[in-house]
């Protein structure tokens, strides 16, 4: 028997190449055993089925066909062609199509488009999934600051963010994103609205990549501080409008636009593999995405029994999730100003393992000199003092006051050293070039 292919078509009710199809098929003008769809929710449980598929066939003007469907179908090794509308004005190609038919196109047409994008079904060969054309573009640095509901997790994002925007020194060079579900940056900054958000910054991204002009326009200009905001979800159940693909372009977007991205995140980081449910791996989202792409992660936690415990148990949680100890700093918020009470919290952790055997590191006994030694802002953790300005400066939306800011600085300014001095961040950094004398020949350094 003839390897054929097998497509799955999406198109609006009455398209005429939907019937050219189907009758190219059935009459055998075409290798290819060919399904009508009505709809994407459709396609997404015909490709769940496990049933081996060539190639998704879409009309540019079918609802739903984004970057997401067409990031469901290359997953499961299918590639898609798009048949072209001339009302959508959409580069199917950097979606990830695999090609773009005419709306008038011929059988002819088709089989050499599916000839050269997808592969006919065969028992012994399994259909590989067809790469990406677009290039990857420069992207920022990524800071995740992560804590349990009520520690203090958006204030030091703040405090991030501040720190960073007053190093670079130029404005609009770090954007600050209210990734949590509680998503309270707007309020905070007194933006007057929350609207755009990062809804409409994932949506944007669903039929395109934005230029950078545009990703700025989804996010707010801070009239007193120099870094720009991208606001939160309005409500906590739209996490339901966020798709996968899109916001991980929305998220490359960002890093593309911004010298440096800070996320304010949920802790929670469970997914399909722990709970069995994809929902949840979904509601979880963004922390998962941002978790998973992050230079630097920052922990929060605070002073107390319930503070320290919940910060054990994330630092758990991360290591678990995969991430790589060296980039995990913690810091402490409302912390106690004795270096003793200090050191106590950060030996609880020790002794409990989240900052020795769970995390890759070696659990010590801290004492006071150590706490101290931490705190000079070239170790892997800071404490934030309490600070009743801190709400005051929430309340008028004013910047943090210093005292909140500067251990966080010097937090990050440590990290970035590490990271630039590790060996994974010089091998990427490619060999060292070599100036070029008169007469002298182009080489590199080992």
């Amino acid at each position: 028997m003839t390897d054929r292919w097998v497509v799955l078509g999406l198109a609006p009710p009455r398209t005429a190449w939907f019937s050219d199809v189907t009758r190219w098929a059935t009459s055998g003008m075409a290798p290819v055993d060919f399904a009508k769809c009505i709809s994407a929710s459709e396609v997404r449980a015909r490709l769940a089925t496990g049933r081996p598929h060539s190639a998704l066939l879409i009309d540019g003007a079918a609802v739903g066909a984004d970057r997401d469907l067409i990031a469901a179908a290359r997953d499961v090794g299918a590639a898609t062609l798009v048949v072209d509308d001339p009302r959508v004005d959409r580069n199917w190609l950097e979606l990830g199509a695999a090609a773009v038919l005419p709306d008038t196109f011929g059988c002819d047409d088709l089989t050499d488009a599916l000839a050269v994008a997808a592969a006919p079904i065969k028992d012994s060969h399994k259909i590989e999934a067809a790469p990406l054309g677009a290039e990857p573009r420069w992207t920022g640095r990524l800071i995740a600051v992560i804590g349990r509901g009520g520690v203090g997790t958006s204030t030091v994002a703040m405090a991030a963010a501040q720190a960073l925007a007053e190093a670079e020194g130029l404005d609009g060079t770090v954007a600050l994103a209210d990734l949590s579900s509680g998503a309270s940056q707007a309020m905070y900054h007194d933006t007057g609205d929350v609207v755009p958000g990062v809804v409409e910054l994932s949506e944007a991204h669903r039929h395109g990549r934005l230029t950078r002009d545009r990703v700025r326009e989804q996010l707010f200009e801070l009239p007193n501080r120099q870094y720009h905001l991208l606001a939160g979800l309005r409500r906590r159940r739209d996490w339901t409008a966020l798709r996968p693909h899109a916001f991980s372009a929305a998220l490359e977007g960002l890093r593309a636009t911004y010298a440096t991205v800070v996320a304010d995140l949920d802790s929670n980081l469970d997914g399909e593999a722990e709970t069995a449910s994809p929902d949840t791996e979904e509601q979880h989202l963004a922390a998962r995405t941002v978790l998973a792409q992050a230079d630097h992660v920052l922990a929060v936690g605070s002073a107390g029994l319930w503070g320290v415990a919940h910060l054990a148990g994330l630092l758990d949680d991360l290591g678990r999730f995969g991430i790589d100890s060296a980039t995990i700093s913690t810091v402490i918020n409302r912390a106690p100003r004795s270096p003793a009470r200090r050191a106590e919290m950060l030996r609880a952790l020790s002794l409990d393992g989240s900052l020795g055997v769970r995390l890759g590191r070696v659990a010590h006994q801290v004492t006071a000199d150590d706490a101290n030694r931490r705190m000079s802002g070239v170790s892997t953790n800071a404490f934030l003092p309490e600070r009743h300005s801190v709400e005051a400066a929430q309340r008028a939306a004013t910047p943090l006051p210093k005292s909140m800011v500067r251990p966080v600085a010097a937090l990050l300014h440590a990290a970035e050293g590490d990271r630039r001095g590790s060996p994974a961040t010089q091998a990427a950094a490619g060999p060292e070039p070599v100036d070029l004398h008169d007469g002298a020949v182009s080489e590199e350094r080992p």
